[in-house]
C-alpha cells in the first residue's frame, strides 16, 4: 500500500509565521473534482475532496504516461515500456503521486477561489485512516487548512497619540547629578555612635543551621553564607541583601557589640541548597563607615572630566534629552501598536500561536537562566513561565498581523540593502563575517523573521508619522 505521508508535508507552500506569502503551484491539467469547504473557526478550514472514478482514471493515465518517459525497465528503452506493465510494477508510486497531485490541485483551487494564504502545512484530517486512491473507484479525502485571518483594521491615519516634552527640567538635571555624587561617595570610619541608615557596616559572623547541619556542607562555601570576616554590609533599604534580615538587625549596634540573627531562607533564594533552611547567625560589628558625598564644585566636576559644574550640567542635560527623545519615540510606538491591536478583531491561527509561544518560552527561559536561575527552579516555575510566554506570544502575533496589514495596504516594502545592513550590524556584534552569519540565519530560518521585523517596523513608523501627536507632560 502506498504511504500517503510520503512527501506530503513538504510539497505544499507555507506562509511565514505571522506574515502573508503568495502561493503558487506547477500543476498539470486539473481533474474535475468536487470541493466542500467548512469553517472550523475563521482560520481553520475543513476541505472535503470528492473525485469521481472517471476523473480519477484520467489522473492515473496522465501519471503513468509521465512515469513512462523516465522509467527504466529491463528489456525496454525509456518511453517504450508497456503502460500496463508500469501500472503493475509501480502501482504504489503511481498512487502516491496521484494523491499528491490531487492535493495540490485541490489546495491551489480553494486558496485561489477564496483568496486565502496558508499559515501552516496542510494536514490530513484522519491520517492514520487515510486510504490510497484506486483506479476505477470514487475517491474521497479530507484536508485541514490553517489560513491567515482577514485583519479588519481601524482607521490608522491621524490617530491621536500623546507625548511629553524632551527638554529635561532643572529638577531632573539635579537628580541625575545627585546620582553621580552617590556613585562618587566615599566611606569614612566612624566611632562613638551606633549603626544608622546609610552606613556601611563591617561585620564578622559564624552561622549554624537550626537542625545542627553544617552550613559549610550545605553551601559548599558559596557566597560567604556560612561564615565571613570583615564583610561590608550596606545598611540601605535599596541595597541587595545576602543574608535576609541582617542589615535590619545591625541598626543600633555599636562597634564590638554582638547579636544573634534568626534567618529562614526563602524558597526563591538563588542558592538551591539553602532554600527553606533555618539558621542562626552570630554577628559581631567590627567597624562602622559613614558615607560622605563629594562637594558639588568645579574640583569634583574635573574628576569626571568636565571643566566645571556648569559644564557637567550641560553634559547631563544633553544626555537626558537623548534619553527622553528615545523614550518619547518608544512611547509613541507603544501607543500606536496598542491602538491597532485593541481595535482590530481577528483570530490567530493555532499553528502561528504555537510557533510564537515556542519562541517566547525559549526566550523567557534563556533570560531567566541569565538572571541566575537553575534548571530545578525553571521546572518548578514551568507553568508560570509558559503562561507568561503564551500571553506574550498572543500580543506579538497580533502586533505582527496588524502591522503586516498596514504594510500591505500602503505598499510598504523592504529594499535588499535594508536587510543586509541590519544583518551586518548583528554580524558585527557577534564578531562573525557577514556572509557566514547571513547564511547561518538563512539555514536557521531566522532571516524571514528579520525581514518580518523590519517590514513591520517600517509600517509602525508610517502610522506614527501620520498620527496626530499631542504634547502632554502628564503622558511621561
Amino acid at each position: 500500500m502506498a504511504d500517503l505521508r510520503y512527501g506530503f508535508l513538504h510539497f505544499l507552500p507555507q506562509g511565514s509565521p505571522t506574515g502573508k506569502k503568495d502561493q503558487s503551484f506547477t500543476t498539470r491539467k486539473a481533474v474535475a473534482v468536487h470541493f466542500d469547504v467548512q469553517d472550523q473557526g475563521s482560520c481553520v478550514k475543513r476541505l472535503q475532496v470528492d473525485v469521481p472514478a472517471e476523473e480519477l482514471g484520467v489522473k492515473f493515465t496522465e501519471t503513468v504516461r509521465e512515469i513512462k518517459k523516465v522509467a527504466q525497465v529491463p528489456g525496454f528503452r525509456p518511453g517504450r515500456a508497456p503502460e500496463q506493465m508500469l501500472r503493475k510494477r509501480y502501482l504504489s508510486e503511481i498512487a502516491s503521486q496521484v494523491f499528491e497531485e490531487l492535493v495540490k490541485d485541490a489546495v491551489t483551487e480553494v486558496l485561489k477561489e477564496n483568496e486565502w494564504d496558508l499559515a501552516a502545512q496542510v494536514k490530513l484530517e484522519n491520517e492514520k485512516e487515510a486510504t490510497v486512491p484506486e483506479e476505477g473507484k470514487d475517491y474521497q479525502f479530507v484536508l485541514l487548512l490553517e489560513v491567515h485571518p482577514e485583519v479588519n483594521l481601524p482607521e490608522y491615519k491621524g490617530v491621536e497619540l500623546k507625548t511629553f516634552p524632551s527638554d529635561p527640567t532643572d529638577e531632573e538635571i539635579d537628580g541625575a547629578i545627585s546620582e553621580l555624587r552617590e556613585q562618587s561617595a566615599r566611606f569614612h570610619d566612624i566611632e562613638g555612635r551606633a549603626v544608622q541608615d546609610g552606613d556601611m557596616v563591617v561585620v564578622s559572623y559564624q552561622a549554624t543551621a537550626a537542625d545542627g547541619t553544617s552550613l559549610e556542607e550545605l553551601t559548599g562555601g558559596v557566597g560567604r553564607l556560612a561564615q565571613a570576616n570583615d564583610l561590608w554590609v550596606p545598611v540601605d533599604e535599596q541595597a541587595p541583601e545576602l543574608i535576609p534580615g541582617l542589615k535590619t538587625a545591625l541598626k543600633g549596634l555599636a562597634i564590638g557589640e554582638q547579636t544573634k540573627v534568626d534567618v529562614t531562607f526563602p524558597e526563591e533564594f538563588p542558592v538551591e541548597s539553602m532554600r527553606g533552611v533555618a539558621a542562626v547567625y552570630d554577628v559581631t560589628v567590627v567597624g562602622i563607615k559613614e558615607k560622605r558625598l563629594p562637594e558639588l564644585n568645579d574640583e569634583w566636576a574635573e574628576t569626571l572630566r568636565m571643566s566645571s559644574v556648569q559644564g557637567l550640567r550641560d553634559a547631563v542635560a544633553s544626555d537626558l534629552m537623548i534619553r527622553k527623545e528615545n523614550a518619547r519615540e518608544s512611547h509613541l510606538y507603544e501607543q500606536a501598536v496598542k491602538y491597532l491591536v485593541d481595535n482590530s478583531v481577528f483570530e490567530i491561527p493555532p499553528a502561528v500561536l504555537a510557533d510564537e509561544t515556542r519562541i517566547a518560552v525559549y526566550d523567557l527561559i534563556d533570560r531567566t537562566r541569565k538572571r541566575g536561575a537553575d534548571d530545578e527552579f525553571i521546572r518548578e516555575k514551568q507553568d508560570e513561565l509558559v503562561q507568561a510566554a503564551t500571553q506574550r506570544a498572543i500580543q506579538q502575533a497580533r502586533r505582527q498581523y496588524v502591522l503586516s496589514e498596514v504594510a500591505s495596504r500602503e505598499g510598504i516594502e523592504l529594499a535588499t540593502d535594508e536587510v543586509d545592513d541590519f544583518v551586518r550590524e548583528l554580524a558585527a556584534q557577534e564578531k562573525t563575517p557577514f556572509r557566514k552569519f547571513y547564511q547561518k540565519m538563512v539555514q536557521d530560518g531566522r532571516i524571514d523573521r528579520v525581514k518580518e521585523f523590519l517590514l513591520t517596523q517600517k509600517a509602525l513608523e508610517f502610522v506614527v508619522s501620520n498620527a496626530n501627536v499631542i504634547e502632554d507632560a502628564a503622558a511621561e
